[in-house]
């Protein structure tokens, strides 16, 4: 079954485009960045109602671009969901969105609680149709 979820694009300066999706965390509404570029999915550790953790079975290693670590804290969500797919419950990363969310309430007064992942991507065979503005997730 193939699901369907509406893209959001927004510019935050001229020739810059975002693309954003909605969905759910523990039955809050959230948005979320299609982050291609990022290896797991995160949520912001500043999300009311869930712990976070610097404990994890594994250690992940996180870096920006320019080589810079971030710090990463680690969550059990009871159920999270990508538009109408329900993924339910879900390990998922911590991190600091401040500073992204600063940047994107200044340009496009729009807050996000996470980036989705070419993870979650690559498991639901994820395909942005921009001309469509739809992300579909297969799974």
């Amino acid at each position: 079954m193939t699901t369907r979820v509406p893209l959001q694009i927004i510019t935050l300066e001229k020739g810059s485009y975002h693309i954003l999706v909605d969905g759910m965390i523990n039955d809050v509404e959230s948005r979320f960045i299609i982050d291609t570029g990022a290896s797991k999915t995160v949520i912001d550790w500043s999300i009311d109602g869930l712990v976070f953790n610097r404990q994890d079975k594994e250690p992940l290693i996180s870096a920006t671009l320019d080589n810079d670590e971030i710090e990463t804290k680690h969550t059990r969500v009871e159920r999270f969901s990508i538009g109408d797919m329900d993924i339910g419950e879900i390990d998922l990363v911590g991190i600091d969105l401040s500073n992204v969310n600063h940047v994107y309430k200044e340009h496009a007064d729009v807050t996000v609680q996470g980036l989705i992942g070419c993870d979650l991507l690559y498991r639901y065979r994820g395909i942005i149709d921009i001309r469509k503005r739809e992300l579909l997730l297969s799974g």
